[in-house]
């Protein structure tokens, strides 16, 4: 009937093509611009561009922030999330500095920290970063004694990310030792929904244990996407 996912950008680019030619339309939690491309892909959160303009207006308008840099992962996500983000912070104030973590996760952000340390003025520092990657940067910044202004993707938007840290012995001594300072973008906020949303946090709770970060929700919202369309389909055709 139809197929809710994939999670990642990357695997569903490689599966839309073939939902496409199969009829079968695809509900995902994906980013990646060029899966609009295809009718059949639907999703239940933002675009990359969309996500990218969001952020530049939030940090020039309600952060005052004329300046920004930005680290960038080495998958396509992370690099395509960081192009639009350039491009769009462009239009209105300065990207000072673009930043690389390679495949040498430690020894890239061993570099990045050293130069950070001597940048005199670089913003608000936006993370195109999988968590990963993320985790990493913020483990040698904070051991670092740096305070810069940081700005995360829809990844580190979840409790998930946040909890990564809970081993190391400063986050024990001084809870959100790593992540204060931190914004991130985030599909849902349970502080500002209501009604069946809310609702559906508490049933997950009680079933799990845990409160569900925005990827449990927005899959539930894809299931009765799905459900809902089958229905109609059904009762246009004349069946039931």
């Amino acid at each position: 009937v139809a197929v809710v996912g994939h999670a990642t950008s990357v695997v569903s680019l490689a599966a839309a093509p073939l939902y496409q030619e199969a009829g079968i339309p695809l509900i995902g939690q994906a980013t990646a611009n060029d899966l609009s491309n295809y009718p059949d892909y639907f999703r239940t959160i933002l675009a990359n561009r969309e996500i990218a303009s969001i952020v530049a207006h939030y940090l020039r308008y309600d952060q005052n922030q004329g300046t920004i840099s930005i680290v960038i992962g080495p998958t396509p996500y992370e690099q395509a999330l960081a192009t639009e983000l350039e491009a769009r912070f462009k239009e209105f104030g300065t990207v000072a500095n673009i930043w690389t973590i390679t495949d040498d996760r430690q020894g890239s952000v061993a570099t990045i920290v050293s130069q950070l340390r001597t940048t005199e003025n670089p913003g608000t520092i936006f993370l195109s970063l999988r968590e990963e990657s993320a985790h990493e940067f913020l483990l040698q910044v904070r051991r670092a004694g740096l305070t810069p202004t940081l700005f995360g993707a829809e990844q580190l938007g979840d409790q998930r990310f946040a909890e990564s840290f809970a081993n190391e012995p400063e986050e024990q001594q001084t809870p959100g030792y790593f992540t204060n300072g931190l914004y991130a973008v985030s599909p849902l906020l349970y502080d500002s929904v209501g009604g069946d949303t809310l609702s559906f946090a508490r049933t997950y709770q009680q079933e799990y244990g845990i409160v569900p970060g925005w990827r449990a929700p927005k899959i539930w919202d894809a299931v009765m996407i799905a459900g809902t369309a089958a229905v109609d389909r059904h009762a246009t055709n004349g069946t039931s």
